[in-house]
Order: structure tokens, then sequence, then C-alpha cells
């Protein structure tokens, strides 16, 4: 059984605000005590990256390299908590190493990391990377596929996100939301990617496994209505997200939405 002093350690680590001052302390207890859970280390990654200090910050590589074999739950805790850019360099490193095997989830915070830090170098990244879940059929998981839309989007490759959509047997309202902001979050061309962003909404409203729009959808479709001065359908968006989707009428995201979409329709 653990000790006193372990419990207490387990106790206040669990209970401390992410970021704490105390967190060395208590890690230095872990230590002492060589207490080496993964659920406990892994917390203490986490209140490491949430600290503002790239000082403190950078202890929660010590904790990783602390255990005896890499753990891939560690290893996923780190690269998820860090810095997009911080955690695509931790992943090539350990890549290189070629001692760990990557599991789904490595691959959901990595091409996560890429799409949130979005350059030649991470689109090259993450291509290598679906090439290498395609290869290894890594696609159990419907967010790995569901975040390559994302990341090859969030790159300005909707072309391929559109491969990725297309290929997909199973669908979530994720993978819908991920592929329409994909279409009307391009600042090049709004126009010309907004009409597929509609049309792929209308594909979602007759598609057979009978995913339901949110409010993120509403938002994304008004958009892209926007986008074509498109007064009429704005407007029956506008009424099916009220009858359907019921957002609350507080939601300041859809409100300055319909407002943007009126304005630029004429409707001043």
């Amino acid at each position: 059984m653990p000790s006193l002093r372990r419990l207490k350690c387990i106790s206040v680590l669990y209970s401390l605000p992410k970021p704490s001052s105390h967190i060395q302390q208590i890690h230095a207890q872990l230590v002492i005590n060589g207490l080496k859970s993964p659920p406990l280390l892994a917390k203490l990654i986490e209140h490491y990256c949430g600290s503002s200090n790239q000082r403190i910050v950078n202890h929660a590589h010590l904790v990783f390299q602390y255990t005896d074999k890499h753990d891939i739950f560690l290893f996923n805790t780190l690269v998820r908590c860090c810095q997009p850019k911080d955690s695509i360099l931790i992943f090539q490193s350990e890549f290189a190493r070629g001692d760990m095997v990557f599991d789904d989830y490595t691959y959901i915070f990595i091409l996560g990391a890429c799409a949130r830090f979005p350059s030649a170098a991470t689109l090259m990244l993450g291509t290598q990377l679906h090439a290498r879940i395609v290869k290894h059929g890594v696609t159990s998981n419907i967010m790995v596929p569901t975040t390559g839309i994302h990341f090859y989007a969030s790159n300005k490759d909707v072309a391929s996100a559109r491969r990725v959509f297309d290929e997909m047997a199973e669908r979530s309202s994720v993978t819908w939301n991920a592929m329409i902001t994909g279409y009307s979050s391009q600042k090049e061309g709004n126009k010309q990617h907004a009409r597929p962003a509609l049309l792929l909404f209308r594909d979602m409203l007759a598609d057979e496994s009978w995913v339901k729009p949110t409010d993120t959808t509403m938002l994304c479709v008004i958009s892209a209505a926007s986008q074509l001065g498109m007064l009429a359908t704005g407007a029956s968006l506008h009424g099916f997200a009220e009858k359907t989707v019921r957002v609350p009428e507080d939601d300041v995201y859809i409100g300055t939405g319909l407002v943007d979409m009126y304005s630029k329709c004429g409707m001043s």
C-alpha cells in the first residue's frame, strides 16, 4: 500500500490549480518516494506545460525522461500539452530515435499541432504522417482522419482535406464541421470555397447517417452565404438554425454572423 507521504503527494497534486508555484516541490517528493505512476507523472506534465515560464515548461521534458522506459501515454500527454512548435520538435526527435511505437492519439495530437502551426514545413510533416497513417491503417479512431481534414484545411490544402473526407466510411458531426469549416475559413478565394461549403451542408442534411448540424456548422454556412451575398439562402439558414439547431438567443458568434450576413446582403 502507498505510504501516507505518497498519498499526500497524490492528493495535493490533483488538487493544485494549473499552473502552481508548488508543483516543483510535489515533483521532488514524488522522485524521493520513487513514485512513477504514469497518471501522476502525466499530471506533472500538464502542470508544467501550463506555466508561462519556459524554464518551468522544460521540466515537463524531465518528467518524461524520468521513466525507465518511454511511455506512450506520457509521450502523448507531453505533445498534447506543449505549444504546437515544441510538440512537433519533440515528435520529430522521438521519431528519429525510432524506439517508440506511436498510437492513434499520437497522430491526432501531432496533426493538430501541425494545424495550429501552419507552414511549409508542417505541411510536409503532416503529409508524411498521413501517408504513414494510411500505410499502417491507423483509421479506426474517427478523430485521426477528422484531424487530418483540419490539418490540411489549416495549411490551405483544401483539395487534400476533401480527399480525406471523401475516403472516410464513417463521419461524425465533428468530421462534417471540419470540412465545412475548412471551406469557409479560407481567406484567399472566399467565394470559390464558400459554394462548396453550402453544397456540403446540403449533403450533410441528406446523408443516411443522420448527423445533425451544430452551432459550429451553422456559423460556417451562414458565413458562406454572407461571402456569396445570398440573402435568400442566408435567411433560410437563419430560420433553420432557430427551428432545428436551437442556438441560444445570446450566442454572440451566431448573432454576429447573422448581422454580418444581412449587412453584406444589403439588409442593414
